[in-house]
């Protein structure tokens, strides 16, 4: 029952990612879909997007992180011996694996500082790894229907 849900689910969002790509707002995905609003259909694609570009990514860490192994394999005699360099060495592997995998604490931050929609709206972008310039404009048009 739940992987059935689940497949509809992803089929609703690809038909909303298609739809997007021909150039339908998000106020016509929904009422095509049957999403309750803009901001439905706008996270229906951006599920979409989401799972295009997490499979790929999931192979390219994985790649990565038998890399750093293979070079964690090399470098550790000489740094169990207390070489200082390959030490120094093992150690950048290790930040970098646990980079990869998301092993360190968060870094907090300020909440009180405060930026403008466009500048917000291009850090998500890049953050996502999406086109910072088409992100805003499409942030900017869901705002403009969800006021509409």
């Amino acid at each position: 029952m739940a992987n059935e849900r689940r497949l509809k689910t992803v089929e609703r969002q690809r038909q909303a990612l298609e739809l997007r790509k021909a150039g339908a707002s998000y106020r016509a995905i929904a009422q095509k879909l049957g999403y309750k609003g803009p901001a439905g259909a706008y996270a229906a694609v951006q599920g979409a997007i989401k799972l295009v570009l997490s499979e790929p990514a999931k192979e390219v860490i994985a790649l990565e992180l038998d890399r750093l192994d293979a070079l964690l394999l090399g470098l550790w005699p000489e740094a169990s011996r207390g070489r200082w360099l390959a030490v120094d060495r093992v150690l950048a592997i290790m930040d970098r694996r646990a980079k990869y995998l998301g092993l360190d604490a968060p870094v907090k931050r300020d909440d009180r500082v405060t930026m403008d929609f466009a500048t917000a709206a291009r850090r998500i972008a890049e953050a996502e790894g999406l086109d910072p310039a088409t992100f805003v404009i499409e942030a900017e048009a869901i705002l403009r229907e969800l006021e509409g």
